[in-house]
């Protein structure tokens, strides 16, 4: 495998920056929340060129196309890829679309649910969070947001706290009804 040549680099990057702009341009155009595009812009990226990252270097270049490539493949980097992950997400909460709501509305409530998974998923990743099955979690938060221990304004800490007492819950069940002690009492 040969390396590219500056030149390459420049014309795969241009290649992926108009199709990334245009992705961007449309979900601006529909007023969506894009977990994808807020990372980017996270990261310090609004619209992708050589002028808006001051791209100068090979490095440069490769971290941009890296970048691109990231949000081209993101399933929320497109107005449909963002509203089945939506849905998908609605349906494991168990929450509706009202009937005049918009998708822009709905990705707009939905924000606090994807940076509470993401949370969610970085705690597991971390160690800090005992169940690593997404949609066991999922389960567990919706029961938990069903109950009334945890709403909107719940920090991250708390129901981390609050899935870790569930699942030790479940598990002390799961030994209780596994359990085959016989006693046996002698006089």
């Amino acid at each position: 495998m040969t390396a590219k040549t500056l030149s390459q680099l420049k014309r795969e990057f241009s290649q992926l920056s108009s199709q990334a702009n245009r992705r961007i341009d449309s979900l601006k155009k529909g007023r969506l929340r894009s977990p994808a595009y807020e990372k980017l812009k996270s990261e310090g990226v609004k619209r992708f060129g050589v002028k808006a990252q001051d791209l100068r270097t090979e490095e440069d270049y490769r971290r941009a196309i890296k970048q691109a490539r990231g949000f081209l493949d993101a399933k929320t980097s497109t107005r449909k890829g963002l509203k089945d992950v939506t849905k998908e997400m609605m349906r494991n909460f168990g929450m509706t679309k009202q009937g005049g709501q918009s998708w822009s509305e709905v990705t707009r409530k939905s924000k606090r649910l994807f940076n509470l998974y993401d949370d969610l998923k970085e705690l597991y990743n971390k160690g800090e969070l005992k169940s690593g099955d997404k949609y066991e979690l999922i389960e567990m938060m919706s029961q938990l947001y069903d109950e009334g221990i945890i709403d909107g304004d719940t920090s991250a800490s708390e129901i981390v706290d609050n899935l870790n007492n569930m699942i030790e819950k479940k598990k002390q069940r799961t030994r209780m009804r596994n359990s085959t002690l016989k006693f046996e009492f002698k006089v």
